[in-house]
């Protein structure tokens, strides 16, 4: 039997365009962490405006290499 162990973030980024307060700084930071962040697979929620997932994609593409955007 082989033992393993893999790590999941899932997180609510709150990102809905004129309703969410601090909605770029939000994503901006969340970006930031999971750049640095030792995850094997990320599920984020309410990651409304395309180009909010860009920004996070682009940033942590050296430690998440695979991404996808559903809307």
């Amino acid at each position: 039997m082989i033992d393993f162990q893999i790590n999941v973030l899932t997180l609510n980024c709150w990102g809905i365009p004129v309703v969410s307060k601090n909605r770029a700084e939000r994503m901006k930071a969340i970006a930031e962490e999971l750049s640095r962040a030792e995850y094997e697979v990320v599920c984020l929620q309410e990651v409304w405006m395309q180009r909010d997932y860009k920004q996070i994609s682009r940033r942590c593409r050296a430690v998440l290499p695979y991404s996808h955007y559903f809307h």
